[in-house]
C-alpha cells in the first residue's frame, strides 16, 4: 500500500523524530558528562591531598629536632621540679641539734659521763625485730631482706640517738634515762647493755627522736 503526499513540498515532514531516543541519548551524555567531570575534581582533590601530606611530611621533618630538644628540656624541668621537690621536703624535716646538745648537757648526773654519741637512721620493722623475735619471724616469712629495710630507711632522717658511756652507779643510769625522756625529744629510750668495769658501770642506750612535723 502506498500513502501519497499531496502537500507542497514546504510543508512535508523530512522525517520522523524519535522523542523517547532523543531523551536517551540526552540522559546518557549528561550522565558521562557529570560522571567525568567528578573524576576530573576527585583527581584534582587527590593531587592536591597528595602535595599537601608531601609539604606536611618535610614540615615535621624539620621539627623534629626542636621538638627532640622541647622534650628533653621538659624532662630535665621535671627532674629539677622532682629533686627541688625532695631538697624542700629534707629542709623542712631538718632537725635542729643544738636544742638536743644543750638539754642533755642539762640533764647529765654527775657521776654519768659520755664517751660515744651517735646519730643513726633504724627502721620501725629493726626496732620491732630487736624487740620482739617473732616479729623477725615474720617478716623473714613475707620474705622482707636487708637491703630492702636498708633502701627504705635511707629515705628517712636521722631518727635514733645512741649513747655509749660509764657512770659511778645503776641509779644514775636510771636518772638519766628518766631525764631523757621527759626532755622531750625521744619518744623511746632502751638500755641495751650496763656492765660493771673498774671505771664504773659500762652502759649503752639506744633512743628514739620524735618524728619532726
Amino acid at each position: 500500500m502506498y500513502k501519497v503526499n499531496l502537500l507542497p513540498p514546504k510543508l512535508q515532514r523530512e522525517g520522523i523524530i524519535d522523542v523517547r531516543r532523543l531523551l536517551l541519548v540526552a540522559g546518557v551524555t549528561v550522565a558521562v558528562v557529570s560522571l567525568l567531570g567528578a573524576y576530573g575534581i576527585f583527581l584534582g582533590s587527590f593531587f592536591a591531598l597528595k602535595e599537601e601530606l608531601a609539604a606536611t611530611k618535610e614540615q615535621l621533618r624539620v621539627l623534629e629536632p626542636t621538638v627532640a630538644r622541647a622534650k628533653k628540656v621538659i624532662n630535665e624541668r621535671k627532674n629539677l621540679e622532682s629533686a627541688l621537690n625532695e631538697y624542700t621536703s629534707i629542709m623542712e624535716k631538718k632537725r635542729s641539734y643544738y636544742d638536743l646538745l644543750f638539754d642533755l648537757a642539762m640533764v647529765t648526773p654527775v657521776d654519768l659521763w659520755l664517751t660515744d654519741l651517735e646519730v643513726g637512721t633504724q627502721s620501725s620493722d629493726e626496732s620491732s625485730k630487736s624487740s620482739d623475735k617473732s616479729t623477725g619471724k615474720s617478716d623473714k616469712a613475707s620474705g622482707k631482706t636487708t637491703s630492702e629495710e636498708s633502701a627504705g630507711s635511707s629515705s628517712q632522717g636521722p631518727n635514733t640517738v645512741s649513747f655509749k658511756g660509764f657512770s659511778r652507779t645503776l641509779a644514775s643510769i636510771g636518772v638519766y634515762m628518766s631525764k631523757l625522756y621527759d626532755s622531750g625529744h625521744f619518744e623511746e629510750i632502751k638500755l641495751k647493755k650496763a656492765v660493771e668495769e673498774e671505771a664504773g658501770i659500762k652502759f649503752e642506750l639506744v633512743a628514739r627522736l620524735k618524728e619532726v612535723t
